[in-house]
């Protein structure tokens, strides 16, 4: 009995763990992984010029062609405004002049409005409230997976266009080799008559092929 219940236990301590595989847990390492790429940028965000663009194209809008806005996700920070506070130019108590501020992609202006870089200087010395209207206080991980979440069937649209002349060229391209390996074959080996000596058929006598 004593053993069994050692066996019992060793397969459990042995099986993998349910939680281990929950898609929910899956969907959190992700976000995680998101969020700490995304801090790391912002740690980063004057020292690279690039990547100053892309923050402020996430966190402001992006503009695809000369129409209209086609992505607004009117975003500040990865998670919550205040995590600008770990770049050294942002900083609260810094001796920058843009210290416990924002960069000016996360205030809030009309399309038809030009952007003021100074308008996110001191801005997280206010109550969070009191910049509603004035700045954006929304993280940029939770507004891109919320326009995901309401935009998927064009997700899945876009994501479909792309990927279904890639599978009509890999099946070209499969069918193409296929064919020259089989032509390959024949010429390797021609087709052959074997001859069979003359025998009466039908009355008739000869050799026959």
């Amino acid at each position: 009995m004593a053993s069994a219940q050692v066996v019992k236990t060793s397969v459990t301590n042995n099986s993998p763990s349910e939680d281990s595989n929950h898609p929910d847990d899956l969907s959190i390492k992700v976000q995680k992984s998101v969020d700490n790429k995304f801090k790391t940028a912002i740690e980063r965000y004057r020292d690279d010029v690039d990547l100053q663009n892309a923050i402020d194209a996430v966190q402001e809008n992006v503009c695809i062609g000369r129409d209209a806005l086609l992505l607004m996700f009117q975003c500040c920070g990865s998670t919550d405004l205040n995590d600008w506070d770990i770049n050294r130019y942002f900083k609260c108590g810094g001796r920058s002049p843009e210290q416990c501020g924002v960069p000016y992609s996360c205030c809030v202006r009309k399309l038809d409005e030009r952007p003021n870089v100074q308008c996110g200087w001191h801005a997280r010395e206010q109550h969070r409230l009191a910049l509603k209207g004035k700045i954006y206080i929304t993280g940029c991980l939770d507004a891109v997976l919320e326009w995901f979440r309401n935009h998927l069937v064009i997700v899945a649209a876009v994501a479909v266009a792309f990927a279904f002349p890639e599978v009509v060229g890999i099946i070209m391209t499969h069918l193409f080799i296929k064919q020259i390996k089989e032509q390959i074959e024949a010429w390797n080996n021609p087709q052959t008559f074997k001859y069979r000596p003359s025998q009466e058929v039908n009355g008739r006598s000869g050799p026959f092929y």
